[in-house]
């Protein structure tokens, strides 16, 4: 480089804390005795699987945490250094440390959290992603650790650390989980989410007892087909109530995770675990038997994102005997509200449509639509109409994988915030307003695992704002542009007088919206 060069960024270090939250530790560790008192099942090989030695975390205003220790350095590289090296060569790796940290009050560690900061200039500006930070990339990696305990202020913990071509980690043993298929968020779904847990486990038990009942199986064994099984929760759930059970999981660890399971509760003579994806199947090639159940849960946040219709859709086609199956859950009803969002939320969606699918305070998918937590982290939005079933999705034959529908919501009289009106927790801080808004439609599902609809709330789980759970699920939104809102319908708005008509349209797993303004 020349003399004169400015090397930006300067330098890059990696910052280390210590974290203490319930939270965060949850999405790495299944309590057995918890989940064996809501499930009914022993899933005591799970966290010796499953468990990573790092997650990557958003620690914002969503997550429940405290700071243990004070934010350490680590200095990786100087930039300006290595470049004005003859040679050039970049700094030798893997780099390692030894990081003392001081507890900074009594409580627990449950994890380290580390972050880069980058120094941008010899006067010392700096960007620095710990935790707090806002936007889409201030993300950590939160480290998992044996040695981590209950402390009282001032104790000190050593950590060694190393840096390489997969980013820092703690030194020591590696978990089972980190070279694993299997999404952290399984242990999301089975720590934080009593409801999906004791919803789907009454709503199959209910089922399978009745088709029984009913003859279904015809003096044999009533055949049951698990898609997208997962750990083979739902299969167990359906063995144990008298089914045989066809579980298949397209992910090879994930399967070999649910055959250990399933042996372990004993139901390895009536669940059989295949690694392939239902699409794949065939009862003519002897995969199967023909199903009298189908049950099933591959749902994203936005619950057509994981492509369920056209999955269920195959199996009414194609994964059937003479007489179709019944399928569980039977609907999915999605709820949502018209809402005033930050103008920002607009940037995101069509930084999702170009770029596709990204990570952070907003995520996004392809179609622009927006994976939001309405409940911890944006409930200071405000509706403008209160929150009504937008489109109801069937999810037993027929299944209809392309339609349209309209509802007609009142407009409030005064922009209300969502956690006012939906009774959630007060947010720290009120809106002061925003310098400039657009509209937006935010919504959740719920389904009902049952073989009809019903208003059972026993056998129904929701993603809604005001149901408190896990990570794994949240909500969903999507920014109306202007050609997706009809003439009239911001004065309407302004107002606080009328009625707007929204209007649903779907194809498979892409949903689009239309806002205007209902007839008289």
């Amino acid at each position: 480089l020349a003399p004169v060069a400015q090397v930006i960024p300067c330098s890059a270090s990696v910052c280390v804390q210590a974290i203490e939250s319930d939270a965060v530790r949850k999405r790495n560790w299944l309590c057995e005795e918890t989940f064996k008192r809501e499930a009914g099942l022993d899933y005591s090989k799970y966290n010796a699987e499953a468990r990573r030695s790092r997650l990557a975390c958003h620690l914002n205003q969503s997550i429940d945490y405290r700071t243990m220790s004070k934010a350490r350095e680590w200095p990786l590289v100087d930039f300006e250094q290595e470049f004005s090296k003859a040679s050039g060569s970049a700094p030798s790796m893997p780099m390692h440390a030894n990081i003392k940290v001081e507890a900074l009050s009594d409580g627990h560690i449950h994890c380290v959290a580390t972050w880069i900061s980058l120094r941008l200039s010899a006067a010392g500006e700096a960007v620095s992603w710990g935790p707090g930070s806002s936007g889409g990339t201030g993300w950590q990696y939160c480290h998992y650790s044996d040695m981590f305990r209950s402390v009282s202020a001032g104790d000190a913990i050593d950590l060694a650390l190393t840096y390489g071509l997969e980013g820092v980690r703690l030194e020591g043993p590696t978990c089972s989980g980190d070279s694993s298929e299997l999404s952290p968020y399984h242990t999301c779904m089975l720590t934080s989410d009593p409801q999906r847990t004791t919803a789907y486990r009454d709503g199959i038990r209910s089922s399978v007892e009745s088709l029984i009942a009913q003859g279904a199986s015809r003096g044999g064994a009533l055949n049951v087909l698990d898609i997208g099984a997962g750990t083979g929760l739902l299969s167990m759930f359906a063995a144990g109530a008298g089914a045989t059970v066809v579980a298949c999981e397209r992910a090879a660890f994930t399967a070999a995770l649910a055959e250990k399971l399933v042996e372990a509760n004993g139901f390895a003579d009536r669940v059989r675990v295949i690694r392939a994806r239902s699409t794949d199947l065939s009862i003519a090639k002897g995969d199967l038997p023909a199903p009298q159940l189908v049950v099933s849960e591959i749902f994203g946040s936005d619950p057509l994102s994981e492509g369920v219709l056209a999955t269920l859709k195959h199996c009414e086609d194609k994964l059937r005997g003479d007489e179709m199956p019944r399928f569980l859950p039977c609907q999915c009803r999605v709820w949502g509200s018209l809402a005033r969002v930050p103008a920002a939320w607009a940037c995101r969606s069509e930084e999702a449509s170009a770029c596709g699918v990204e990570f952070g305070h907003l995520a996004p998918f392809e179609s622009g639509t927006l994976i939001v937590d309405l409940r911890r982290e944006f409930r200071h939005i405000e509706l403008l109409t209160k929150p009504a079933v937008l489109v109801t999705h069937r999810l037993a034959p027929p299944i209809v994988v392309s339609g349209a529908c309209s509802v007609s919501l009142a407009l409030l009289p005064e922009p209300e915030p969502i956690y006012k009106l939906m009774s959630l927790p007060q947010p720290c801080e009120e809106n002061d307003g925003w310098v400039d808004d657009v509209l937006c439609l935010v919504m959740w599902f719920d389904a009902d695992c049952s073989l009809e609809p019903s208003d059972d709330d026993t056998t129904r789980f929701s993603t809604s704002p005001a149901v408190e759970r896990g990570s794994h699920w949240s909500q969903f939104a999507q920014v109306l542009r202007d050609e997706d809102v009809d003439e009239g319908v911001w004065e309407a708005v302004a107002a606080g007088q009328g009625t707007v008509c929204i209007e649903t349209s779907w194809q498979l797993d892409f949903t689009s919206f239309r806002v205007g303004l209902a007839s008289a």
